[in-house]
């Protein structure tokens, strides 16, 4: 059973933040998964502590695997996956119950055992989204 854990990136800070850290919990927006920051706040003028939760980013799930190198998987990631006959890369996407790797306009085996490597995400690496449909995560025509 893998372990559930977001993590969210801040344009503000331009790093990423994890649900797994202390002081950072889930919350829901307009149907949207935020991490946000879980702050006790001293009102004076009502003379008592309060929650207060400072919005960092749009959740993005743990896959629950690790990559040939070691490091976690998340949705969004880019991903270079090998095959006998070559190699793809795509974006890491949640389709109803798996994780999938998609480029074009295929996925690439639903539920695959991921054996390549992340090789970048588009925050730290935009690059990676020239060419790209920023809502379908596909290569445009």
């Amino acid at each position: 059973m893998r372990g559930i854990k977001f993590r969210a990136w801040s344009r503000k800070h331009t790093q990423f933040y994890y649900s797994d850290d202390e002081g950072y919990v889930l919350k829901e927006y307009d149907g949207i998964l935020w991490l946000v920051e879980d702050t006790d706040y001293y009102s004076p003028s009502f003379q008592r502590e309060t929650k207060v939760y400072y919005k960092i980013g749009i959740a993005e799930e743990y896959v629950g695997q690790k990559d040939k190198n070691g490091k976690e998987i998340y949705e969004c990631d880019f991903y270079k996956q090998s095959f006998e006959d070559g190699h793809v890369v795509g974006k890491i996407v949640f389709e109803t119950h798996w994780f999938c790797l998609r480029e074009s306009y295929c996925m690439v085996h639903k539920g695959i055992k991921f054996t390549g490597e992340v090789i970048g995400n588009p925050y730290e690496n935009p690059e990676l989204m020239e060419g790209r449909d920023e809502k379908t995560n596909t290569k445009k025509a």
